[in-house]
């Protein structure tokens, strides 16, 4: 049959009816090709072409093909372009002899040079005489109704005899002798001709050539051997991929098979289900595009009834659909091998689910049956266990699940290929689940949509279950006996040296992230397989206990380390870590694990509650360890540096300051951390309710307890170790109060220049037991000074930034009782030594620059300290002391409830040229106990202090009146002071009564009384003096000289003023006998 075939392909490439020059299709190259298809070698070849020219035709068919036309014929030229009507141009072809057998083309709309390129048989005998006509017509429709229907009917009548149409208007025709067609046929022009048009109406361009008859049974058959042939050639000379080819043959291929269509007269339908028997045979051994395939199918099913008209085909068409749903099922199962992003396997996956689909619902329809015994046999083969009562469905789904398990072995196969120790065995397990979730993103991302619109199958839940079954039978083991075969590690702090074995052991971080990788896996899967998890994948976390134990032992290992290694690095100064710029880098180090920590644990999320607490208490209790041995290291090394200049700026107490600043960084370092594990179990979601064991009364049930927060639970618990932080605490700000007290002290010391405790700030002693300035040369009091207003400005500073109002209240606290007590030794010291005026004025400014600066928590407690008061009072002038003795002592009148020793009353005010005063009387008054003598009293007038009113005033007196305890004196007296003057601060009126005996040779006191001169009423004119009330003064004396400012002046005996005013001042008292001093009192 093959060689039939050959001979009838070589005879039409020898009539030429294949040969084409504008597509390279030469008699030369279609030999060759044809030799190639049909393997057929140079001998064979010369003998068939030899029988092919020898060969005689006896029932031939003459092959006319209407190419294209030129018509001429139309309306005039003047005619407007929107009047003219283009002809609708088709082609009748018959032979005269046979009006009745013709042919027509389609109608070509609208041009003057149409082309049609249709072929027709005609059916002629060898050496025929007959004639054959082409006519061409217009079929444009005529706009007038009457004159069409005219036409039609006369076209009807003629109709009965001329085969033309009916229904249109000639525009030419040709007439050609058969005899002057010659055997290898004939391409020509012709010209149109029309009744009583003498000039052509355009010319048709026709191609003749002949073929032998066929039987359309055996056309098929031919046809299909010769598909068949030219595509396993191509197939083999063209190397394409499996899968790839799409029905596109080379132009020789295309151009045999296109002339042999013609030939036979096959339909497209019938050629499409002949192209299905081809192609489903040829997929066995070559596969071809699904989509090839798919699209056969598809013809074929919307014209299965036409195109499939014997039980034979109808049969071949089932067969060869079974033939290729193992190959379409095999595509289901590897189409893991192609990348999903790759357009071409989604487009053949789309293409193999359509093609499945459409067969097994035209099977379905037709009542046939794809599952026959050979295909169950042959998909039991692929592992697929299929039977004859399975569907379509049924059968995808257990490809799928096929696909599932053998990429996912393969994958792990590969995967733990040549791992050795269990780190690397892990390492390759978590780059085989992100695998797994890169396959279950690829299913929801490029299949899912497809499965599911065209097959009904949720294909990621069909993946997911096969995943989640082979992660449990497979990866369990690995996983529980790596957790299983970790010990107990232990680190203690002699052991330091050890850091790097122990971190050659940690596969810690790499069994979490697995953990992390699969509870991510399975939350992916959620949303897919809607709580229908395998039973065991979801207690996986049990897999891991093992693994959980041995991470929190080499947390707490590392974390020691990285504890002792960063503050080792760790300078002590603030600013260092960028996340935490009120700590130092040691304790962002530290903020940073405890971050890390709870990320980890928010992580994890240890489905089991109870498991969870005790890992939280664990893991809370081992940081809380580290930060013991954290702030005790920390402690140790501030004690190790103090003295240091490191991190000093240099200039005054840089060392002091540098030591401050180390401390406050240190302490603030706890506090923080303090203050991050308070935290900690609350944002872990640590809680663990306390309930009684017996049942509570009435009364305990009404009376709410106070609720422990979670870090005091777990302290209760006895499980953390945190209070020996927070005792730390307070131990950092002891020595933060010691090193400023200790400095401070010993700065005042140096500034009093006087030593304490055996040692002296001029000698080679210490100034201060243990203090810091026992090896320093001695400074001048003023560098003294400057030295300690520096220290004072810098450090209240710090301490006010950088302490809480509580710690800062504790350390001015102890600091107050240390400078308290130094300042009255120091003042002790003094008056010993009956030290200058300077000295205390020195100390007073001290005193004031420490106070101004320190304190600020303290302030009702300064106010009650009587050390300012000390210290201003030694550091005043003795006619100061004087005037403040004065000053005490109007306090003390004003203190008085009832008069001692009588009244005085007087009337005083302020005018333009002076203080007027105006002595009225004295009542009850009350003599001295040891005056035996008759009551002859005067009253004394002195001005306090007499220094600061310019010009010296004298003292002014009124007459004595005799034997009168309450006698009316009635006199007046001008002060030259003037309005400006009587309102200087703290100067008083001094009103002395005395009584004088032996002619006024002595003098005994009965009291003294004081008025303020800025309390004296001003006024503006005498006349209004009468305006202006008596003012009646109580008289006493002074009691006691327990007074500061008594004590400093007793101080100065080598002061005249001072002498003479403590003698006075006893003679008051009555403790010396009067000496008629000219000192005024």
């Amino acid at each position: 049959m093959v060689e039939v075939l050959y001979e009838k392909v070589l005879h039409e490439i020898k009539q030429g009816n294949i040969i084409d020059r504008q597509k390279k299709l030469t008699q030369k190259s279609l030999y060759s090709y044809i030799q190639e298809a049909f393997g057929v070698d140079e001998a064979r070849h010369a003998v068939m072409e030899q029988r092919v020219d020898t060969m005689l035709a006896q029932d031939i068919y003459l092959r006319v093909e209407i190419m294209e036309a030129k018509l001429t014929g139309g309306p005039p030229a003047d005619t407007e372009p929107e009047q003219q009507v283009l002809p609708n141009a088709f082609v009748i072809v018959y032979l005269q002899e046979k009006p009745r057998e013709h042919h027509r083309t389609a109608t070509v709309p609208s041009t003057h040079n149409p082309t049609w390129n249709q072929q027709f048989p005609v059916a002629v005998k060898q050496d025929t005489k007959e004639t054959l006509i082409i006519e061409v017509f217009n079929g444009t429709n005529n706009p007038n109704k009457f004159m069409r229907a005219l036409r039609i009917a006369r076209k009807y009548v003629l109709s009965l005899f001329n085969p033309v149409a009916s229904h249109a208007k000639m525009i030419g025709r040709a007439s050609i002798p058969l005899e002057s067609i010659t055997s290898t046929g004939l391409i020509s022009w012709y010209n149109l001709a029309k009744k009583k048009k003498p000039e052509p109406q355009g010319t048709i361009k026709v191609k003749f050539f002949f073929t032998s008859r066929l039987e359309k049974a055996t056309a098929k058959q031919e046809y299909e051997q010769m598909l068949r042939c030219i595509l396993e050639y191509e197939l083999r000379s063209s190397s394409v991929a499996r899968y790839w080819w799409a029905g596109k043959l080379t132009s020789e291929g295309e151009a045999i098979l296109q002339q042999y269509t013609k030939c036979a007269n096959l339909t497209a339908t019938e050629q499409t289900l002949i192209a299905w028997f081809v192609y489903t045979q040829v997929h066995l051994t070559y596969p071809l595009s699904i989509s090839l395939l798919e699209s056969v199918l598809d013809k074929l099913c919307a014209g299965y009834d036409v195109a499939l008209t014997t039980d034979d085909e109808r049969e071949r068409f089932w067969e060869g659909a079974r033939r290729i749903l193992p190959s379409c099922l095999s595509i289901v199962v590897k189409m893991r091998k192609r990348l999903a992003g790759d357009k071409d396997i989604v487009k053949t996956v789309s293409s193999v689910l359509q093609l499945l689909a459409k067969a097994d619902q035209l099977a379905t329809r037709k009542g046939a049956n794809l599952f026959s015994d050979a295909t169950v046999r042959t998909l039991k083969q692929m592992s697929l266990n299929c039977t004859k009562h399975s569907t379509m469905k049924d059968a995808t789904v257990l490809a799928v699940q096929l696909g599932a398990r053998t990429w996912f072995e393969a994958a792990l196969s590969s995967a733990i290929e040549g791992s050795q120790s269990n780190e690397d065995k892990l390492r390759s397990l978590i780059k085989f689940v992100q695998l797994l979730q890169a396959d279950l993103l690829r299913a929801k991302t490029y299949y899912d949509s497809v499965f599911k619109s065209v097959m009904d199958i949720d294909y990621s839940r069909e993946i997911c279950i096969q995943h989640e079954a082979r992660i449990v039978s497979h990866l369990r083991p690995i996983v529980q006996t790596i957790c299983n075969g970790f010990k107990k590690l232990t680190l203690r702090m002699d052991q330091l040296e050890r850091r790097t074995e122990m971190e050659s052991l940690d596969m810690s971080s790499t069994l979490f992230e697995l953990y992390l990788i699969l509870k991510l896996f399975i939350q992916q899967t959620d949303t897919v397989v809607q709580c229908a998890h395998n039973p065991y994948i979801i207690e996986f976390h049990q897999w891991f206990r093992g693994g959980i134990v041995y991470y929190l032992d080499m947390f707490a290992i590392k974390t020691i380390l990285r504890v002792v290694t960063v503050l080792e690095e760790d300078d002590l100064r603030t600013g260092t870590s960028k996340d935490h710029p009120k700590c130092s880098s040691s304790t962002g180090e530290i903020l940073e694990i405890v971050a890390q920590m709870k990320i980890f644990w928010d992580q994890l999320a240890w489905p089991d509650k109870d498991e969870m607490k005790k890992f939280l208490k664990r893991s809370i209790g081992d940081i809380c360890s580290c930060c013991v041995v954290y702030a005790d290291r920390l402690l140790a090394k501030v004690k190790a540096m103090e003295g240091s200049t490191v991190g000093a700026a240099g200039g005054l107490n840089s060392t002091q300051l540098a030591t401050l600043e180390r401390s406050l960084t240190v302490l603030s370092n706890v506090s923080i951390l303090i203050e991050r594990v308070a935290r900690l179990p609350q944002e872990l979601g640590y809680s663990q309710p306390r309930t009684s064991g017996g049942s509570t009364g009435p009364d305990e049930a009404t009376v709410e307890k106070p609720r422990k927060t979670s870090l005091e639970q777990l302290m209760a618990d006895e499980m953390l170790p945190i209070d020996g932080l927070t005792s730390w605490r307070d131990k950092c700000v002891r020595y933060i109060t010691d090193h400023v007290t200790q400095t401070t002290r010993g700065l005042v010391i140096a500034c009093g220049e006087v030593g304490l405790n055996g040692g002296s700030p001029n000698g080679n002693g210490s100034t201060v037991s243990g203090g810091l300035f026992s090896s320093k040369p001695q400074s001048s009091p003023v560098e003294n000074v400057e030295r300690l207003r520096h220290w004072i400005v810098q450090s209240a500073a710090l301490l006010r930034e950088r302490l809480t109002e509580a710690d800062l209240h504790a350390v001015e606290r102890d600091l107050w009782t240390a400078l308290e007590s130094t300042m009255d030794e120091i003042i002790r010291k003094l008056l010993e030594k009956k030290d200058s005026l300077a000295t205390f004025q020195r100390l007073r400014d001290c005193f004031e620059q420490i106070t101004h600066h320190y304190f600020r928590t303290l302030s009702e407690t300064i106010a009650c300290s009587k050390i300012a008061e000390r210290l201003e009072t030694f550091s005043c002038t003795t006619a100061e002391l004087i005037q403040r003795y004065y000053l005490e002592r109007y306090r003390q009148q004003e203190q008085l409830e009832e008069a001692e020793n009588g009244l005085l009353t007087v009337r005083c005010w302020f005018q333009p040229d002076g203080l007027q005063l105006k002595v009225l009387r004295a009542e009850q008054l009350c003599l001295p106990k040891d005056y035996k003598h008759s009551c002859d009293s005067y009253v004394k007038i002195s001005v306090l202090p007499p220094d600061r009113f310019g010009a010296p005033i004298p003292e002014l007196k009124t007459k004595t009146k005799s034997k009168n305890l309450s006698p009316n004196y009635n006199e007046s007296f001008t002060l030259k002071i003037n309005p400006v003057q009587h309102s200087l601060k703290d100067t008083l009126l001094m009103l002395n009564v005395k009584v004088s005996e032996l002619l006024g040779l002595s003098q005994k006191h009965i009291g003294e009384g004081f008025l303020r001169l800025d309390a004296i009423p001003v006024v503006g004119d005498a006349s209004e003096a009468h305006e202006i009330a008596p003012v009646t003064i109580p008289l006493s004396l002074p009691y006691t000289i327990a007074s500061y400012s008594v004590t400093a002046l007793e101080n100065r005996n080598h002061d005249k003023m001072a002498s003479q005013f403590l003698k006075k001042l006893k003679q008051k008292m009555g403790i010396a006998p009067y000496t008629m001093s000219t000192l005024s009192l």
